[in-house]
Formats: structure tokens, C-alpha cells, sequence
């Protein structure tokens, strides 16, 4: 090789950054190797390469080691003359360098190559940034392929150009089918509008959007949208965007149930920035402040105006120490509404520390508890109210557990058994309680008839049982089991009981009491009954002597003994028909009364009567009475007797008046009347008209001697007038004369029932019925 050549391929290679090395064509060994080359297979000198054959300072692959000799002959034969091979150089140190092998032929004029020119090209960076690629698409295909974030592709006008697999479990769609479409298709259609209207909703790299879209189902689902616009180098217009979208729709249903959950619970959350002192909140604290604060953020300033002045100071001061970064911080204080209400707050807080410990931030919640407040306020009066109760009944109130133990008890139930509260709380009091039957067997430890009503829970019933107290006595009591619940699991029972010893004597004594009473009503039935006969025998012996000749003086004695046994025969039928009202012996007929007759009768009786005192008689009878109806006329006569008698009894001048007219009832079959007895006698004074209808009462001694009477007429009014069905009463003043009134129902008849003989009296039935007797005159009509 001349000198001139030599330089030549010197001059050009030896400063080139490519590693270039000249190879002999026949064995490959180098013949020359320029800084670069040598660098690369580290080695210092040029000199220590020379006479190596290219192919020692590889290292096989994946495949054999080069052969030169066949790589060379594939050179020759390839029209550019040149070939490329990637290996490994093995450098000096054992390190392992990836690169790539260009062999070129050098022609001498010769059809043989000279020389052949050797060039490597380093891949270390090239496999470095393979590799790293390589995880990049690893990673994006992970990303793509199992991310829940559904990402796309897309125009700015919206049509979609490519989607990741996530779209599937979320919108259920197959990415094939939304790719070529418009993502507005998908969307809610206000939100779409939303979208269409302000251009500025399509898409940005600042904003995220919460949208509506709607499932392949064809319900919808909330999703968060996040977008980046690639822009075209040259005219910055977005050429295509892409787009990340989450559902949201979990995270928007419960923060929807939590923001329900604070208004409901009245909390409001707050941020206070200490380093630029603005304080942000949630609208939750604005309805809480009645709407005092702005919508936006403000300075804590603002807040503190809302505060009521004796609460300030205590809030100023809890401000200072949150800003020293205190935790676990609280504190409850009012606030003064513009209408005037106060309510109180509980806030809470904690701080947010930079890396040197200061706070920088405190987010904190505030809670309206006046509601809370008010309860418990409400809790305390009650609870006091109820142990008020619970202290001041006299029934024995304890509360035992499932084991019998006593939980609590009243005063009056500790008393009952002898004990103090303290003795019996905590206690498995059943076993000093009901120790014994009612037989006198005691029972064995648990199984006292109220442990096995507290086992088997059943519904409360009144059971009676002997009671123990603390010194040995027992007492009968009454008792019933209720079982105690708490949110559905039985915890136990309440006890009530009461001592019903005293309750027994009384019974006894009401028996016995009931057994003189009927006693007395059969005696007193017994002995009116028995004096009947002799007073009827003295009555007609009374009578055929009255037939006799008698002088004026025998009359006059006769006519004293006919009064006598007519007052003493008056007392008797008195005392009888109490005897039967007081025995339940009287019966009610039912039969038919021709009213103006029955009146008529009753006035006519007492006509001498009236005519001696030289009183009217007067009476007055309704036109809508019917004149026939059902009832039991011997009664209703019995009563209008008495009440008559006793008006001209207690009447020494003017009259006495009978009046009757019909009530309304809501059957059409059923009448009834109200009849009133009227007098203008001495009257009876309000504090004693109580007495009137009472047995054997007399309103005075003086009257009694006066008047005479036993005092049963009234009752026995009174009692014929229950009996029947009605109610009875009187208005009357001292010196304004007296009003008895009463009421019964009757039944009404229909035509074919009216008797024959009222039917012959020719009685129609609407004129009214009146009748007026002078002092002097007799009964008219």
C-alpha cells in the first residue's frame, strides 16, 4: 500500500467521530483504527489492535460468530457493496457494547477489494431508549387496557376517533361502536344543550366537567371529564383532543346523601387559609347563618359579626390557640340571627402543618345543635318529671334484668318490702321477693313465677302472689310482668305490684255489707207486706162502722182513725215499693197509656185536696203528642202522684200545673216526653236540693212535723224514673216555688195497635189536651 494512499484514508477517517477501522479482505484483521474506534472496543493505543481480527472483538448473540470470510463474499456479491450486521463488542474490560457493523469494499482497480472499511455505530443510547419505549407502550397498554378511566381520542368537533377498552363496564359500549360517532350522542340532552350553546363546554385544558351520559341500557350515569387539546405547531388551532372520563356516579350519590345528611344534621364545613387569611365555606354554614354571609369567599371577619358579644371573647381565644396548630380543637358557642333567634354552634377543627410544623391551613365543620339542645333540655325536664312520678306513686314499680336482678326500684316499692333502694339495686331480689306459693311450698332458686314470665316474655297480665318483706312478714300482692325491650332484644321486665291485703278486707266487708242491705230490703218487704193485712182489716171493720149510727162525737173519732190508717196505709205501699226498687223486684210493663186520660186521673184525685187549699189545678198537653202509646202507665201515674201530692203539700196558695210535651229522638219508633210538675209553693233552697232524692231524707225537722212523710216518695220517684229509662230533676228557689221535671222514652203505635176502647172514646189524635180547675170547681174539660 503506497504512502500516498495511506495518508489519504488517514486523513479522512482519523478525525471522524464514527468508529472506522481498515480490515485486510482476505482475513478481516485490522490494518488501521482511528481514536474512535479504539475508544469504543477500550483500547488506548492503535497499535495493540493491529493484526486482531474484527471478528475477535465481537461476542456471538443470538447468533454464531461473524464469519469474515462468508461475510465478505456476501459483500462482493451485493450491488452497493456493502453489508450491515447488529453484534456485540466485547471491550477491553468485558463489557458489552450493542452496535451495529457496516462493512464497505474498497475497489483498488483490482476485481478483488483492496481493503474493506469497517464502521461501528454504538446502540447503547438507541436500545436504551428501545427499552424505555418499549415500557412506555407496556405501561400504555396496561393503562388502555385495564384502567376503569375510559380515554379518547377525538376531533374538536367532537367526533371520536379512537377509545379505550374501559368504555365497555362503564357506558357499555364496544369501542368499535363509538368510534366515527359524536360523544354529544351520549350525553344528557340538557347537558348537550349546555354544551351546543356555550362553546366553551366542549372542551378545555383548565375546567373539569360533570356530565350525564347515558348507558347502553339507557339509564344515566355521572361522569367526570377531563380534557388536553393538541394544537397545531403552526396556527395553535386544537387538532385533536383528548379526553379522560370517570364515572362519578358512586361518589355523586353519596355525596348527594351527604350533603342531605348535613342539611338534615345541620353541618357546615369551612376553610380558613392563614396565609392569605381567607376563610371559604360550604353552603350548608350559610343556611346554618340564616344567609348573613356572602356566597363567596370572605375574611374571618365576617364571621365573627355573626357571633353573640358574651360568646366573642371565648371564640377570639380559641382563634389564637388554633393558629399556635393546637389539635383535637372544639368549642360550642351562639350566634345571633338578624331576626333576633339564637343558635348555638359546635365547631370543631384541625390544623394543617408545613414541613416546619406551622399551620398554614385549618379546615374545621360547624354543626347547628340548637334542635340537640332543646332535646336535651326537654330529656332533663322530662327525666325529672318522671322520677317525680316514678317517686311519688304509691304502686311498687321495679325493674329487673333477664337474671332477676333489680335494676331499679321507686321509693314506694322499697317501702312495701321493707328495704331501702340501696338494699335492692344490683340484688337478685327475687329470691327475698316471692320466696313461697300461695300454699306455703317455696320455690326453688330462679324459678319464682315472675323469673319465668320474664324468661318466656309474655304479655302483661295481673297475677296475684305472696310477697316477702325484709322482717320476715308476708303480704298478699297483686302483681303484673311487663317485659323491656331495647331496639327488639328483651334486656329484662318492669314489675308493678301493689299489697291487695287491705283490698281483700274490703271486698269481705262490701260482701257482707251488700248481704245486710239485701237483708234489710227483704225484712222491710217482709213486714210492709205482713202489715198490710191487719191495716185492711182495721180499714173495713173501719168501714161498717162508719155504716152505723154513730153520733156526732163517734164520727168525729171515726173520722180521726180513717186518716190515721189511711197515712199509715199511704207509709206502707211506701215502704213496700222501695223494698221491691231496693231488691230489683219491681217490673216494668209494657202496655198501652191514653196520656190525657192518665193526666186527667191523677188531677182528679187530688181535686179536694186543691179545692180545701183553694188552689188551681191546671194541665197542658202538647198537640204532637200521639194520645196512645206504649209504656208502663201504672208507673208513670205512680210518679205524677207523688210529685203532685208533694207540690199541693208543700203549695198554701195559687197552683199547680202538670204540663207535658214531646224531645226529639232520632228513631221513628221510639217517643220521648218530658213532663214537668209545677207549683208556686215555699220552694226549696240550692243547698238542699241535693237531699231531695235521697231515701229517708228530710229537708227540715220543722217540715217533717208539718208536713209529715216518710222521705222515700222522691227516691222512690227517682228510682222508677232510672228504672224505666229516664232522668229526673227539679229548678227551685227559697220562697219561688219548685219545678220537677223527668223523662222517659216511650214506644209510639201504629195504627192497628190503637185499642178498642180508646178507638170508642172518639180521641183524635192532634187536638192538645188542656184542663183548668177553679179553687171552687171541679175537674173540666
Amino acid at each position: 500500500m503506497s504512502s500516498s494512499l495511506e495518508f489519504d484514508y488517514r486523513s479522512i477517517v482519523h478525525y471522524s467521530p464514527i468508529p472506522t477501522a481498515v480490515l485486510a479482505a482476505e482475513q478481516g484483521e485490522i490494518v488501521y483504527a482511528n481514536p474512535a474506534f479504539c475508544r469504543l472496543v477500550g483500547y488506548e493505543e492503535e497499535a495493540a489492535l493491529r493484526g486482531l481480527t474484527w471478528t475477535e472483538l465481537t461476542v456471538p448473540g443470538d447468533a454464531e460468530v461473524p464469519d469474515h470470510r462468508a461475510l465478505a463474499r456476501k459483500m462482493l456479491d451485493s450491488q452497493d457493496g456493502r453489508i450491515e450486521r447488529e453484534l456485540r463488542i466485547a471491550q477491553k474490560n468485558g463489557d458489552l457494547v450493542p452496535a451495529r457493523a457496516h462493512l464497505y469494499r474498497i475497489l483498488d482497480g483490482n476485481p478483488a477489494p483492496a481493503v474493506i472499511m469497517l464502521q461501528f455505530i454504538d446502540l447503547t443510547d438507541v436500545r436504551s431508549e428501545e427499552r424505555r419505549l418499549r415500557k412506555d407502550l407496556e405501561l400504555l397498554s396496561l393503562i388502555t387496557e385495564y384502567t376503569q378511566d375510559v380515554i379518547s381520542f377525538s376531533e374538536p368537533d367532537g367526533t371520536i376517533l379512537y377509545c379505550t377498552p374501559s368504555i365497555l363496564p362503564v357506558l357499555g359500549y364496544e369501542p368499535k361502536d363509538v368510534v366515527g360517532r359524536n360523544r354529544m350522542e351520549f350525553y344528557h340532552p340538557d347537558d348537550a344543550q349546555e354544551m351546543r350553546s356555550d362553546r366553551s363546554k366542549l372542551y378545555s385544558d383548565r375546567d373539569t366537567f360533570v356530565r350525564r351520559a347515558k348507558h347502553n341500557d339507557g339509564h344515566y350515569i355521572w361522569l367526570e371529564i377531563v380534557s388536553r387539546i393538541i394544537r397545531n405547531a403552526e396556527t395553535g388551532e386544537p387538532s385533536k383532543v383528548l379526553t379522560i372520563t370517570r364515572d362519578i356516579t358512586k361518589r355523586k350519590q353519596y355525596e348527594d346523601t351527604l350533603s342531605r345528611a348535613q342539611e338534615i344534621a345541620h353541618i357546615g364545613c369551612w376553610d380558613w387559609d392563614l396565609i392569605s387569611g381567607q376563610l371559604t365555606y360550604s353552603e350548608q354554614l350559610r343556611q346554618i347563618f340564616d344567609y348573613q354571609l356572602p356566597a363567596t369567599a370572605y375574611s374571618l371577619d365576617s364571621l365573627l359579626q355573626c357571633i353573640h358579644p358574651d360568646h366573642l371573647p371565648r371564640v377570639l381565644s380559641a382563634l389564637t390557640r388554633i393558629q399556635t396548630g393546637q389539635k383535637g380543637n372544639d368549642l360550642t358557642y351562639q350566634i345571633l340571627l338578624p331576626n333576633g333567634e339564637l343558635r348555638v354552634i359546635h365547631a370543631q377543627w384541625e390544623p394543617e402543618l408545613d414541613v416546619n410544623g406551622n399551620p398554614v391551613r385549618i379546615i374545621g365543620m360547624i354543626q347547628d345543635i340548637t334542635q340537640r339542645e332543646r332535646y336535651i333540655t326537654q330529656i332533663e325536664q322530662l327525666s325529672h318529671e318522671y322520677a317525680l312520678i316514678l317517686n311519688t306513686v304509691s304502686e311498687g314499680i321495679c325493674g329487673l334484668d333477664m337474671d332477676g336482678r333489680c335494676t331499679f326500684i321507686n321509693p314506694a316499692g322499697a317501702r312495701k318490702l321493707g328495704y331501702s333502694i340501696a338494699e335492692l339495686e344490683g340484688t337478685l331480689c327475687l329470691n327475698h321477693i316471692q320466696q313461697t306459693a300461695p300454699d306455703g311450698s317455696h320455690y326453688a332458686a330462679g324459678q319464682t313465677p315472675i323469673h319465668a314470665a320474664i324468661l318466656l316474655g309474655e304479655a302483661p297480665l295481673w297475677k296475684e302472689g305472696i310477697f316477702w318483706r325484709k322482717d320476715g312478714s308476708s303480704f298478699l300482692a297483686e302483681y303484673r310482668v311487663t317485659p323491656l325491650f331495647d331496639n327488639g332484644k328483651q334486656i329484662g321486665a318492669v314489675v308493678n305490684y301493689h299489697d291487695k291485703t287491705s283490698q281483700k278486707e274490703i271486698l269481705r266487708a262490701k260482701e257482707m255489707a251488700e248481704q245486710a242491705d239485701r237483708a234489710k230490703s227483704e225484712f222491710l218487704a217482709i213486714i210492709s207486706h205482713e202489715l198490710r193485712t191487719p191495716m185492711n182489716g182495721i180499714v173495713g171493720i173501719m168501714d161498717l162502722l162508719t155504716d152505723t149510727e154513730l153520733d156526732e162525737e163517734q164520727h168525729a173519732y171515726m173520722d180521726i182513725i180513717r186518716k190515721s190508717s189511711d197515712s199509715l196505709l199511704y207509709i206502707l205501699n211506701e215502704v213496700l215499693d222501695y223494698s221491691k226498687l231496693e231488691a230489683g223486684k219491681m217490673s216494668i210493663m209494657h202496655e198501652p197509656i191514653d196520656i190525657a186520660h192518665l193526666v186527667e186521673g191523677v188531677l182528679t184525685l187530688f181535686t179536694p185536696s186543691a179545692q180545701e187549699k183553694r188552689l188551681a189545678l191546671k194541665s197542658a198537653l202538647h198537640e204532637s203528642i200521639p194520645p196512645i202509646f206504649m209504656g208502663d202507665g201504672a208507673r208513670l201515674r205512680q210518679i205524677l202522684i207523688n210529685l203532685v201530692g208533694n207540690a199541693i203539700k208543700f203549695t198554701d196558695s195559687g197552683e199547680v200545673s202538670v204540663t207535658v210535651e214531646p224531645l226529639g229522638n232520632p228513631d221513628p219508633h221510639a217517643l220521648t216526653l218530658a213532663f214537668y210538675v209545677k207549683d208556686t209553693g215555699i220552694g226549696i233552697p240550692a243547698h238542699l236540693q241535693g237531699l231531695l232524692f235521697q231515701s229517708f231524707s228530710q229537708l227540715h225537722p220543722s217540715l217533717n212535723r208539718k208536713y209529715g212523710g216518710t222521705g222515700l216518695g222522691l227516691s222512690i220517684c227517682r228510682k222508677l224514673v232510672e228504672l224505666m229509662g229516664g232522668i229526673i230533676g227539679v229548678d227551685s228557689g227559697e220562697g219561688a216555688g219548685s219545678t220537677f221535671y223527668f223523662t222517659l222514652p216511650f214506644g209510639t203505635l201504629s195504627a192497628p195497635e190503637v185499642p178498642a176502647e180508646a178507638a170508642e172514646t172518639g180521641r183524635a189524635p192532634a187536638p192538645a189536651f188542656g184542663m183548668a180547675l177553679s179553687p171552687t170547681e171541679g175537674p173540666q174539660q
